[in-house]
């Protein structure tokens, strides 16, 4: 359970990795409520939180990021930098086939 403010709903998904509820004492109330009498909804958040949570590394965010290759993804991609900026990334050299 955790309340929909800030950035908080970027790590919670409702109702798949958990309950986003408004920062009020009654939806809090219910949510806890809700959680501790209802044991399939516990389970089945328990089991999207840590899906969610094994899709997440930091192997994968950099990669992302910067469009570094990574098993099952050999083939570097356009990074939010290069699209923000307009500026590719330089692959190290080695890369391009001269030295390290």
């Amino acid at each position: 359970m955790a309340t929909a403010i800030g950035g908080v709903p970027d790590a919670v998904i409702a109702d798949e990795t958990g309950l986003l509820v408004p920062p009020s004492i009654e939806p809090i109330a219910r949510a806890i409520a809700t959680l501790a009498e209802d044991v399939d909804t516990r389970s089945v958040l328990a089991a999207g939180a840590l899906a969610h949570a094994r899709a997440l590394s930091w192997e994968r965010c950099a990669a992302e990021t910067y469009g570094l290759a990574r098993p099952g993804n050999p083939k570097p991609q356009n990074t939010s930098y290069e699209i923000s900026t307009g500026i590719p990334l330089r692959q190290p050299l080695a890369a391009q086939g001269g030295a390290a």
